[in-house]
Order: structure tokens, then C-alpha cells, then sequence
């Protein structure tokens, strides 16, 4: 017993070990990140108030109001996320850019950190040092793989719209999760509760409706289980709900809808199921089954005690609850947009996906230690040989595949090795020069029709958009507003 004590203490260490050195390059390379797209349009108001008279609060707290109740009427509804999008770090410098890319970091480290345990000390009995060898498995499969990691990480907009409010998720899980445990809703909670389901409810509709759908179920467990805070339960959902409505419901998000093809409701729930199941297909990778295979060994030594009546509900029907609650992540982009979405919706996505596989493996890994002891099976005696050959043929393989990636031609298949390749061939540092040349016409020439050569260096983490020769593009005309410039566009080639 006390070789496997030693073993689960050098894992954690190794796997946050391993997670701090991935995670450094992408730091790094955020110093070399600047504002791009939408970053300028929502936060123009909120630059110029501090550029041309400092930061006032009051003055601050106004313009932000006013942005929000704007982009109500004429945009999207959105209220908490176009909060968010005015706090980009550089209205309060261009140096300050590359935070966003820190504060989102660690978002998604701690949220998913305090989820897992949470999750695996209260409901599965599982001591801390096992749930962080599963955050930091989660964590590195996100971070490495997501699909998008320039709008995961470091475009402000793009990412914060997503990553910042699905870690909040995760953090409203967590208390919901102590909350029924230690059947108890005290005064903070409560508090937390509808701070986190009011602000959840006024991001992105696929994490709000995601959020609509737990807070639910806790109502309704709450109710089952005949426990007083079932009262406390539904005014938070209530107040979700408000928000919900109030977000789903503003006008402008009407004006915007209507340059797409929408879904009916009916079509957008049928189509979710089989878009869920493409997700899977593609992005189910032999990167994430081997991370499965490693987390089987650690559930099976360290799952608490098993008791019958804890599991009366098949194994198929966690699988089926899962998969339904994972395809309405795609509902409202096809019920508003007629598309599964863009990369940054497809980053939560990827790290809810691996969230799900790590659960309904531990399920899996609980019904078989249960099925093993009524056929009167020593369950401890499984896997205890041969543990360590079975780890290192894991690792093994996974550094075989990142050897594999390494390739200049596979180089931005997983993010630090893309971090690491930008910055050791100065790609990173040249396209930091091309914009600091840039931002310094913009800040300090007395021109107010600026022309730019194109972009040469576009590193694949860090380049997201750039400006358009037309300066009546609305990229150049949020650009021109953010600067104080009559108009801002790319030199066009001549003919």
C-alpha cells in the first residue's frame, strides 16, 4: 500500500510538472499578442474615455453601461460577455494585451482543478492527489490539442467569450455539487449561486443554455431528495432564467440573425444529436484515448467504497444522458446560425468532451469493481501487476506521437511545440515589431487616413485577423475608431 501512496504523489507531481512546462512557451509567446477584430469594436468607448482623461470609475462603469445597453438594442443581448469584452487588457495599455492569455490560463486551470475535486472528493470518494492527476490529463489534452488555440487563448474576444464563461460553469458545478452533498445553502452560497447563474446566463448561449439545463436538474434532485434548499435551488434558476430571457430576447439579436440561415427549433435539436456525433468522431483522438487508458489504473486503485444502491441506473443510460447533454452544446449556434460554429466554440467543446469521457470512464471503472465483487472477484488485486510496464507503454506511445508532431510539417498540431517553433525562428517577435511600428502611427502620428503594408509574420497561435484593404470593412472602421483615425486600411497592390 505504501508503494501505491508513492506512486500517486510522483504522478501528480510529474503531471504538474509536465502541465507547468507545457503552459510556459504559450505564456511566452503571449508577450508578442495584440488587440485584433472585435477586440477594437467593443472596447473603443471604454479606450477612449481612459486615453484622452484617465480612468475614472464612475466615467468607466457609464461608458461600459452604455455599450452594453447599445449593442442590446442593435446587436446581440449578451450583456455579461459585452461587459467582458470592454475589460480587454489593452484599453489600458498595449503592453497589458498579453494578460488576457494569463487570466484565461488560469481560469481554466483552476476551474477545472476545483471541479474535479470537488466532484471526486464529495460524490466518488477520491482523495485530491487523483482528482489533480485528472485535471492536469484534462488540461493538457485542452491546451494542447483544442482546435482553435488563438481563439482559446489569446484572442480576448474570441476566447473570453467562451473559456472565461465556461470556467464559471465549472465553478457553479462545484458548488452545486457541495451544496447537495453537505445538504446545506448558507448565506454565501446562496449569494455565489446567483451572482455565477445571473452573469452565466448573460455570456454565450451555449454555455447558458448548458447552465439552464444543470441548474434544472440540481432543482429537481434538490426536490426528490426532499431537501429544504430545493427553495434556495429554483430562485436561482429562476434568476438564471431571467437572464436567459433577457439575454435571448434583445432585439438586436435579431438584426444579427438575420444574415444567416437559421434553424427551426425542431431541426436545430435533430441536427444537434449528429453534429455531436461528427465532434466525437473527428476530435476523439488516439492522444485522448491514451489519457483515458492512463486514468483507469489510478480510478481503479483509489475509487471509494462501492455500494449497490448507488448504481441502480444502467451504464447506457449515463452514456445516453451524457451524449444528450453534450450534442445541446450545438443546439443554439444551429437554431441561430444554421452551423455546428467556429473555432472558439468548438475549444469548449473539445474540453467538455474530455470532462464527460474522464466521468463516464469512472462510472464504467465503479460498475466493473461492483460486477467483480458480486462474482466474489479480490478487486484489489487488479492491476497490481505490472502497473509501472503498463504506464510506461502509455508513455511511450504519447512520446512517440509528440516526437511525431515535432515535424515542422505537423508543428502546430500541438501548441507548445507551435509556441516553441514561433519563437526560437523569431516569427513571434517579428510580427510584435510589425504591429509596435503600426500602434506607434497609430498613437503618435498626426495622419488621419493611415495605410499599412500587409502582415508578413502570422504566427498560427497569435495571428487571428488582420485588417482589410477597404476602409469601410467594419474590422478597419473599429480599428480607426479604437485609435482616433478617420479611417485605417492595408495598401492594396498594384495592378
Amino acid at each position: 500500500m505504501k508503494s501505491i501512496k508513492i506512486t500517486e504523489k510522483f504522478w501528480r507531481v510529474f503531471l504538474w510538472g509536465v502541465l507547468m512546462i507545457a503552459i510556459l512557451p504559450l505564456l511566452r509567446i503571449a508577450n508578442y499578442n495584440h488587440p485584433m477584430s472585435d477586440d477594437w469594436g467593443y472596447s473603443a468607448k471604454l479606450h477612449g474615455v481612459i486615453l484622452l482623461g484617465g480612468f475614472h470609475p464612475m466615467k468607466a462603469l457609464k461608458t461600459i453601461y452604455d455599450v452594453i445597453m447599445q449593442n442590446w438594442h442593435v446587436w446581440q443581448g449578451t450583456y455579461a460577455a459585452i461587459c467582458i469584452f470592454q475589460l480587454q487588457p489593452a484599453v489600458w495599455g498595449e503592453k497589458f494585451y498579453c494578460l488576457g492569455t494569463y487570466i484565461l490560463a488560469l481560469f481554466a486551470i483552476t476551474s477545472t482543478v476545483c471541479f474535479f475535486r470537488t466532484l471526486f472528493q464529495k460524490i466518488f470518494g477520491i482523495g485530491r492527489q487523483i482528482a489533480d492527476i485528472i485535471s492536469c490529463l484534462i488540461l493538457l489534452l485542452w491546451i494542447e490539442r483544442m482546435p482553435s488555440p488563438v481563439q482559446g487563448l489569446y484572442w480576448w474576444n474570441g476566447a473570453s467569450y467562451y473559456v472565461l464563461f465556461f470556467s464559471c460553469m465549472l465553478f457553479l458545478c462545484a458548488s452545486l455539487i457541495k451544496m447537495q452533498v453537505e445538504e446545506s445553502c448558507g448565506t454565501s452560497r446562496f449569494v455565489w449561486l446567483l451572482l455565477l447563474a445571473f452573469f452565466l446566463a448573460g455570456g454565450n448561449f451555449v454555455t447558458a443554455l448548458l447552465t439552464v439545463e444543470i441548474l434544472f436538474f440540481n432543482f429537481c434532485l434538490a426536490v426528490y431528495r426532499k431537501k429544504k434548499y430545493w427553495i434556495q435551488s429554483i430562485i436561482v434558476l429562476i434568476v438564471n432564467l431571467g437572464g436567459f430571457l433577457l439575454s435571448a430576447l434583445a432585439p438586436g439579436n435579431a438584426v444579427r440573425q438575420s444574415d444567416y440561415e437559421q434553424f427551426s427549433a425542431a431541426k436545430a435539436i435533430l441536427f444537434s444529436f449528429s453534429e455531436a456525433y461528427i465532434f466525437l468522431e473527428n476530435y476523439t483522438s488516439l492522444y485522448v484515448i491514451l489519457a483515458l487508458l492512463f486514468m483507469i489504473p489510478f480510478f481503479w486503485k483509489f475509487v471509494g467504497p462501492v455500494r449497490r444502491f448507488e448504481w441502480k441506473i444502467p451504464y447506457g443510460g449515463y452514456v445516453a444522458l451524457a451524449y444528450c447533454f453534450f450534442s445541446s452544446s450545438f443546439t443554439p449556434n444551429l437554431y441561430a446560425y444554421g452551423s455546428a460554429g467556429p473555432g472558439r466554440i468548438q475549444n469548449i467543446r473539445y474540453w467538455l468532451m474530455c470532462i464527460i469521457y474522464s466521468m463516464l470512464l469512472l462510472v464504467a471503472v465503479k460498475k466493473m469493481k461492483l460486477l467483480l465483487q458480486l462474482r466474489e472477484v479480490e478487486v484489489e488485486k487488479v492491476f497490481s501487476n505490472k502497473i509501472l510496464a503498463y504506464m510506461a507503454c502509455i508513455i511511450g506511445f504519447v512520446i512517440l506521437f509528440v516526437l511525431s508532431d515535432c515535424r515542422e510539417e505537423y508543428k502546430d498540431s500541438l501548441s507548445t511545440v507551435s509556441a516553441i517553433y514561433s519563437l526560437y525562428r523569431g516569427e513571434a517577435q517579428e510580427y510584435d515589431t510589425e504591429w509596435g511600428k503600426r500602434i506607434d502611427k497609430l498613437l503618435h502620428s498626426e495622419e488621419q487616413d493611415i495605410v499599412f503594408s500587409k502582415i508578413k509574420n502570422k504566427p498560427y497561435l497569435i495571428y487571428y485577423q488582420d485588417i482589410y484593404g477597404n476602409e469601410t470593412n467594419w474590422r478597419n472602421q473599429a480599428c480607426a475608431q479604437y485609435y482616433h483615425k478617420e479611417s485605417v486600411r492595408i495598401k492594396k497592390k498594384q495592378k
